[in-house]
């Protein structure tokens, strides 16, 4: 709602008290004849149809143009800009034009006689000289006389009776005299042009903020597909969003070779598939060894192959997994536990793109492997120990990813077991059971020493036990812990000095307190004594996700 100034009284309406004007006679006591209730009656056409054309559109920029152009119709003066109060309280003009519609530009504007303006701006007042040279303030000021201006018509413009702006109009020869009804018809079109601006504001912030949003859903929305391109592998947590970032980057150059460092059970396979999935190569096979599984003695055949007759027990001519592999990728999981005298063999066929089958001398087949490897091991170690040739391991690190183990990224586990939980669901044709208060404060307190493996496989037994009403309480989970689950050799809160001791307890005190609340800060910070601020901190510190505040 717009009002006037202050020293004026409001307008509660405009446009109302625009069509209230029309009623009036049209000659006032100070009008001097016929001829200036014409002028008068013209002037109230000319500026009600400004003044709704205004609220026609909610572009700024077209209703400065038509603020601009209805001063100088109205006026009969020859030029008019619009200037509006920024931020800092400084005014700067938006819109300045001739009757002829060529621009005003803002530094010929500001050569205009500045007390005319300063003196709106001050009172809040409209100000209306038809002849300037009869006022003996204004007529030897040195701008009105470099410009030659004879006469100057200036509006307030007052929203909610703070002053947002000024309309200024001016000519170099005199303009005919306004009456009482002009002066009030001015002072509502000034109130309704005000109020036409501060709702284009309005609008433009509405758009603004709906861009925001839109951007926001855009983001969520792409990382929600990103989460569908790491294949299944769900997160919040910021370390493995700057993981898939870097996936998704490298994937479609096709690198060389990859190696992914993390916990067993950490999802280091999900992310091999996920590059490959990502890269020019996903029409190719995939193909994923484990070499801790292999013997010893094997080892050779199954990557590269062998020939009939090679060793007893081969009877046929096989391919190894280089060859079946050939135009995809060949994921190698735990890299560190290759036999060292096979290690120079793998490093050949990186580097020469080539391998040659057991018992298959003098034949050599070309093959184009995307090679990925994995470990949970600390290979620079067992490099400075001689367990693993630094060659190969500065051969498979091109490009180096680290999956970090699940309880650095508590934030995850919820998202997680309810998406093993959706799977579930989906695979057997049955509604999803859902978690309880207390069974998610018990997911976030576990330590989860077997990481996504196990909380997979915590939740396939847990809904085995859901209540009748498809609810996992937290027994069902007890009991897989209870049930001969391995568990941890020492647990987390008991490892470490004691303030290392202390700060996971209290982290822990922390994300079952937001579980009870469903992750509301506000509820989380009531129940824990402590200030909603205080919690921020603690849970930016440990890197927790919040929800509503």
């Amino acid at each position: 709602m717009a009002s006037r100034p202050k020293k004026t009284g409001a307008v509660r309406d405009p446009l109302a008290e625009l069509r209230a004007l029309k009623t009036r006679p049209a000659v006032q006591p100070s009008a001097p004849g016929p001829p200036r209730a014409a002028d008068e009656s013209r002037r109230y056409r000319d500026i009600l149809e400004v003044a709704v054309s205004l609220t026609s559109t909610f572009d700024l920029k077209a209703i400065l143009d038509a603020i601009v152009d209805g001063i100088i119709r109205v006026t009969r003066c020859e030029r008019g800009f619009v200037i509006l109060r920024e931020d800092d309280g400084t005014f700067s003009m938006f819109t300045g034009r001739t009757g002829e519609g060529t621009p005003w530009d803002e530094r010929s504007a500001r050569e205009i006689s500045h007390t005319v303006v300063e003196r709106v701006v001050d009172m809040h007042d409209p100000f209306i000289a038809t002849d300037i040279d009869k006022m003996d303030d204004l007529r030897r000021q040195e701008s009105i006389l470099e410009q030659k201006i004879r006469s100057a018509v200036c509006l307030p413009l007052t929203y909610q009776d703070e002053l947002i702006g000024v309309i200024y109009a001016d000519s170099t020869f005199p303009i005919a005299s306004f009456g009482d009804l002009d002066r009030s018809v001015l002072r509502a079109f000034g109130a309704h042009a005000a109020l036409g601006i501060a709702n284009a504001r309005h609008h433009g912030e509405i758009l603004q903020r709906s861009d925001l949003l839109a951007e926001h859903n855009r983001e969520l929305r792409e990382q929600l597909s990103q989460h569908v391109k790491m294949s299944g592998m769900i997160s919040r947590n910021k370390r493995m969003l700057e993981v898939f970032s870097v996936v998704g980057k490298i994937a479609p150059t096709d690198i060389s070779s990859v190696l992914i460092r993390g916990e067993s059970g950490t999802g280091k396979e999900l992310l091999a598939r996920a590059i490959h999935d990502l890269s020019p190569r996903r029409h190719g096979p995939f193909e994923a060894i484990n070499c801790s599984a292999i013997p010893h003695a094997l080892f050779e055949s199954i990557l590269f192959g062998h020939c009939k007759g090679a060793f007893t027990g081969a009877d046929f001519d096989k391919a190894g997994h280089f060859e079946i592999a050939n135009g995809g990728t060949l994921f190698l999981d735990e890299i560190g536990d290759m036999p060292l005298e096979m290690q120079p063999k793998l490093l050949r066929a990186l580097q020469q793109r080539e391998i040659t089958r057991v018992g298959e001398a003098g034949r050599v087949r070309k093959v184009d492997v995307h090679v990925v490897a994995a470990t949970n091991r600390d290979l620079p170690r067992a490099v400075e120990e001689g367990a693993f040739r630094a060659d190969l391991y500065y051969r498979l690190k091109v490009a180096q990813l680290h999956v970090p183990p699940l309880r650095e990224r508590r934030e995850d586990i919820l998202p997680l077991a309810e998406y093993f939980l959706q799977r579930l669901a989906e695979k057997r044709n049955q509604p999803p059971a859902q978690l309880s208060r207390e069974a998610r404060a018990f997911l976030l307190g576990n330590p989860w020493t077997g990481n996504v493996r196990e909380l997979e496989n915590a939740m396939e037994w847990a809904l085995a036990f859901q209540d009748e009403n498809g609810v996992i309480q937290t027994g069902a989970l007890e009991q897989y812990f209870q049930s001969g689950a391995p568990a941890a050799a020492v647990p987390e809160d008991e490892a470490g000095s004691l303030h290392d001791r202390l700060d996971r307890v209290e982290a822990r005190l922390i994300r079952e307190a937001l579980a009870r609340n469903d992750f509301n800060v506000s509820a989380t910070a009531k129940e824990l004594g402590i200030s909603r601020q205080q919690l921020h901190i603690k849970i930016k510190k440990n890197g927790f996700a919040a929800g509503s505040e």
